[in-house]
């Protein structure tokens, strides 16, 4: 099991209307005792790249984009002959050593991530990431997490080497967050506007976003926790110091990780995601291809075994496995996963840190031990506090 001051936690079919099963636990709040309730708002962290990757996919259809651009197409800062690629110290090279980009960055490598461009390793939150000193000091000197606007934020990225050249191969990486300045480029539109005619709106998700609206969804805000000292079977939970963002207007919009949503709000997505007879939003092929085709198999790349615990490949915003799983996670313990051969889905929300691909594994074992009884059992008062998530018995 995996264990959290609180959780949210749902589970359904495409086939059928309704939760299979639905429950909350535990604690929002744990000093106002506030407990986590459906409709509870959480940093969804990396759980934003999906939403963020799936909002260029109506431009993509309309022609106004392809997965084959090369972004300097309206990014011009990020020209190949601009770009330094780290020498890694192979072939006699220094261990600072960068030359020259060879290739270009497309869409479709800042969509898999392959553009070269990485996250630093934190493992004290448990962020995987390079963990080569010269690139971490590389992207801690360009300040890039300063930036104060989405444009900002690609132009401090293009200063950073990238960790190897462009398709060569997947680096989990913040990429995503060129998308929202490409679709401000095409559309002359601010993201934030662009986002919730395109996609937020239309599937209903009214308490999803990256800054909060007023008091009352401040009030709904889940607190962030890390897992502090063991006591017997069970952890203490200290207050995060560091709440990475505000989610406040006037700081700068995230586009790789700093959204909030509710556990509600994302079924909505997820369900539009699997679903192949809603065309509202972008047709059939172009949404299979996001999040059923591996197209990092295409090229003969997959993802590092170690980086989810199994074997997989990588759509347009989740990961996609040979069973037919796909999904996607964020920092703070928001999980998805779907089994597209059955329609099943699961999600579940909690705020703890360090993260943990553990919960991915409990996950996708209560799909496919599930039994598709609607009204499936109510297990928030088989749970004690603070919460925990495990395999069906």
């Amino acid at each position: 099991a995996v264990q959290t001051p609180g959780c949210s936690f749902i589970a359904g079919s495409m086939k059928l209307e309704e939760p299979t099963e639905c429950w909350q636990s535990g604690y929002a709040d744990l000093e106002q005792r506030r407990e986590v309730r459906p409709d509870t708002i959480f940093r969804i962290f990396s759980m934003t790249k999906p939403i963020v990757s799936a909002s260029i996919l109506p431009l993509i259809a309309r022609g106004k984009a392809s997965l084959s651009d090369p972004i300097c197409k309206w990014l011009p800062w990020f020209e190949p002959s601009k770009l330094r690629v780290w020498a890694g110290g192979g072939r006699g090279r220094g261990k600072e050593e960068c030359e020259a980009s060879k290739k270009p960055i497309t869409l479709l490598d800042v969509m898999r991530h392959t553009s070269g461009t990485f996250y630093p390793a934190n493992p004290a939150n448990g962020t995987p990431g390079v963990q080569d000193p010269f690139l971490i000091d590389s992207f801690l000197k360009n300040g890039v997490r300063q930036a104060q606007s989405p444009e900002e934020f690609s132009r401090r990225l293009a200063q950073v080497p990238l960790a190897h050249e462009p398709g060569l191969q997947f680096t989990y990486s913040p990429a995503t967050a060129l998308i929202p300045v490409i679709v401000e480029k095409i559309t002359g539109m601010p993201y934030e506007e662009y986002l919730d005619e395109v996609l937020l709106r239309p599937l209903g998700m009214r308490n999803t976003g990256f800054f909060l609206k007023d008091n009352e969804q401040r009030g709904r805000l889940a607190n962030l926790y890390e897992r502090w000292e063991r006591r017997g079977l069970s952890y203490d939970f200290q207050e995060a110091e560091r709440k990475i963002f505000t989610y406040e207007r006037g700081s700068a919009l995230n586009g790789d990780g700093g959204m909030f949503s509710t556990i509600q709000d994302y079924q909505r997505f997820v369900r539009w995601m699997l679903s192949l007879e809603d065309n509202r939003i972008v047709p059939k092929d172009l949404k299979q291809s996001f999040c059923q085709t591996d197209h990092l198999a295409r090229q003969g790349l997959a993802m590092p075994e170690d980086f989810l615990g199994f074997a997989s490949g990588f759509g347009l915003g989740t990961y996609v496995t040979p069973q037919g799983l796909c999904g996607w996670s964020g920092l703070a313990n928001t999980h998805f996963v779907c089994d597209q051969r059955t329609g099943r889905y699961a999600i579940a929300m909690a705020q703890c840190l360090p993260f943990s691909w553990r919960w991915q594994e409990l996950m996708t074992v209560r799909l496919r031990r599930w039994e598709g009884k609607v009204g499936g059992p109510d297990r928030t008062k088989k749970l004690k506090k603070p919460s925990e998530l495990s395999a069906p018995e």
